[in-house]
């Protein structure tokens, strides 16, 4: 008896899903407007200032699509990604890589923006 053994990529969970930081997760990468959860540590704070730039990022590469009538698929092909993996990380399914903002920073001409501390902690009452 032969055992044949398959070298597949086994896909770690995601260190934290951006959409779960938003009052309504369908709407990350959707719409400019959003409502997001305050943090309340350090830690947690960092995780929403990132989701956040992922989510701006994401909602203006969305905006770019529907500008030239582009699909999710046709960005992929031409970044060399794979379609499922992209519209995860702008679905914010997944968080994004540092390449992935930059280069969505690149192809949509948006600056890269950070968040004060104090927009993003509840303050205790």
């Amino acid at each position: 008896m032969r055992c044949r053994l398959r070298s597949a990529a086994v896909s770690e969970p995601p260190s934290f899903v951006p959409r779960d930081l938003l009052s309504i997760p369908a709407d990350f990468g959707q719409h400019e407007d959003v409502t997001w959860r305050l943090a309340a540590t350090f830690r947690e704070a960092v995780v929403l200032a990132r989701a956040r730039e992922q989510h701006e990022l994401a909602y203006r590469v969305h905006r770019l699509l529907r500008k030239f009538d582009n699909s999710t698929g046709d960005l992929a092909e031409a970044l060399g990604l794979r379609r499922e993996s992209l519209w995860a990380k702008l679905r914010g399914h997944r968080p994004a890589q540092e390449e992935d903002l930059i280069v969505w920073s690149w192809i949509t001409s948006a600056d890269r923006c950070s968040y004060a501390l104090a927009a993003m902690v509840t303050t205790p009452q």
